[in-house]
């Protein structure tokens, strides 16, 4: 199943396993923002263990303190940022160390998704 969210600050393409977050150009993405988007999760995904693909292919800010505040989402189980650009890519890899479960960087987003489903498949299968 896919269901598309248009919110302000970018859209939110909602899968079985896993959310495809696109931030919008210029966004600074803050907890306001972030909370936003755990609501999304609880709305969507309940209880069940899910992902979160950052596809970056706008231009923003990050407050990387967002991320201590997603680890304590006991069901987002992985994290995946996808962005062919170097400063984004280099940013991301200071906001990994803010997130304390599984978080990735990749250029593809395909790659994004064939890494996060074992992840999450497993983590449903435990459950």
């Amino acid at each position: 199943m896919i269901k598309v969210l248009r919110k302000s600050f970018g859209t939110v393409i909602l899968h079985d396993c896993y959310a495809i977050v696109e931030i919008k150009e210029g966004i600074i993405l803050s907890q306001e923002h972030n909370n936003a988007l755990i609501e999304i999760g609880k709305e969507h995904f309940g209880d069940q263990p899910f992902g979160c693909i950052s596809n970056r292919i706008n231009s923003y800010s990050v407050d990387p303190t967002i991320y201590i505040t997603s680890t304590m989402v006991h069901n987002l189980k992985a994290i995946a940022i996808v962005s062919k650009n170097p400063t984004s890519r280099s940013t991301a890899i200071l906001e990994k160390t803010f997130y304390g479960n599984h978080f990735e960087i990749f250029k593809d987003i395909e790659v994004a998704k064939d890494w996060i489903l074992p992840i999450i498949t497993a983590h449903r299968a435990s459950a």
